[in-house]
């Protein structure tokens, strides 16, 4: 009988800046999630100065938190995070 040709298993890296933060499938290279910086809304993208910014250490701290949950759900391998340093929003 032949053997089963098994899938890689897959894992989530995320990446942050003062912009926000994206968790992707590093074996697809598929962006699976991304958020902005706004303390009230996470989808929306803010000047790092704007007072309702959350600052850099707490998005590293989302950004490590969500990567590690996607990584969980999907029975994946969780790969870190790193900071991107393009001056753009990640993702």
């Amino acid at each position: 009988m032949p053997k089963k040709k098994r899938m890689p298993k897959s894992v989530f890296i995320g990446s942050y800046n003062e912009y926000g933060y994206a968790v992707v499938n590093h074996t697809t290279s598929t962006v699976v999630y991304t958020a902005g910086n706004s303390l009230y809304d996470s989808q929306t993208y803010l000047e790092p100065s704007d007072e309702r910014a959350v600052s850099l250490a707490l998005m590293r701290e989302f950004c490590q938190e969500t990567t590690r949950d996607i990584a969980r759900e999907n029975k994946a391998e969780y790969g870190g995070v790193g900071y991107d340093d393009s001056g753009n929003p990640p993702g």
